[in-house]
């Protein structure tokens, strides 16, 4: 059996425990009882609508607490209520980039006669925090393709998950997704040598994360540490052109 990695109350995963690091609940209730200062990256994509901003209000007061002075947050929104979220995470966090997704079926926003083609990963740090990217460039752009809808209505494809999860932490860093959903976050940490812990108020969305993490097997320890793998040639001849 795989040693036991705890935070506070939380087993860790990866592990054999039944829970695998993948807890039921309503994370505002959940996350207080996670030691502050102990969590590398908060990765996490809450409901866009307005009946749910107030998520990014929490999430903003929040990470602050549970991140080391080393730790990111990077935080999908939608851009409709983009402007909102911006002013509440800049009362508490540094803003670090505003990240840019392709939505490869674009997305109608009928109140703004606007069809998006991409969404924004934000990513903050905590004030007076001293946190780098572990990548000498980082991608202001990224093209992963179609979103991944075999675990969850709304989830996000994988190759954005793992390069800007790769990009803000180191192999071994624990990663925070307070609203997990179909578990992309927890399957790219498995992928990628992180341990991870996770919530969700939805029992099937748990139900269905823990099944898919048994489905993930590691990188090898080379790929774990570098996204390398992952970039296409446009990326490629990108980082390319800004080095030279």
């Amino acid at each position: 059996m795989a040693e036991l990695m705890t935070l506070g109350p939380y087993i860790l995963g990866p592990t054999d425990a039944p829970e695998q690091g993948i807890y039921i609940g309503d994370c505002r209730e959940l996350t207080p009882q996670i030691p502050h200062r102990s969590i590398d990256l908060i990765f996490t994509d809450p409901p866009y609508d307005g009946h749910h901003i107030y998520l990014y209000g929490w999430l903003a007061m929040t990470a602050p607490e549970l991140l080391k002075s080393t730790g990111f947050l990077l935080v999908y929104t939608g851009g409709y209520w983009k402007d909102h979220v911006m002013a509440m995470m800049r009362e508490t966090m540094e803003f670090w980039w505003d990240y840019q997704v392709a939505i490869t079926t674009g997305s109608m926003v009928w109140n703004r006669r606007t069809i998006a083609k991409t969404k924004s990963l934000l990513c903050y740090r905590p004030k007076a925090g001293c946190g780098q990217p572990t990548l000498a460039q980082v991608l202001g752009y990224w093209e992963g393709g179609k979103r991944d809808k075999e675990w969850h209505t709304w989830g996000q494809q994988e190759s954005t998950q793992r390069y800007y999860t790769q990009a803000f932490s180191e192999r071994g860093a624990i990663v925070l997704d307070p609203m997990c959903g179909g578990g992309t976050a927890a399957a790219i940490a498995k992928l990628t040598g992180r341990q991870w812990l996770c919530f969700d108020v939805d029992p099937e969305a748990v139900t269905t994360t823990r099944q898919r993490l048994a489905t993930v097997e590691p990188l090898s320890i080379e790929e774990q540490s570098s996204p390398a793998s992952l970039l296409a040639p446009a990326h490629e001849q990108l980082a390319m052109d800004l080095s030279s």
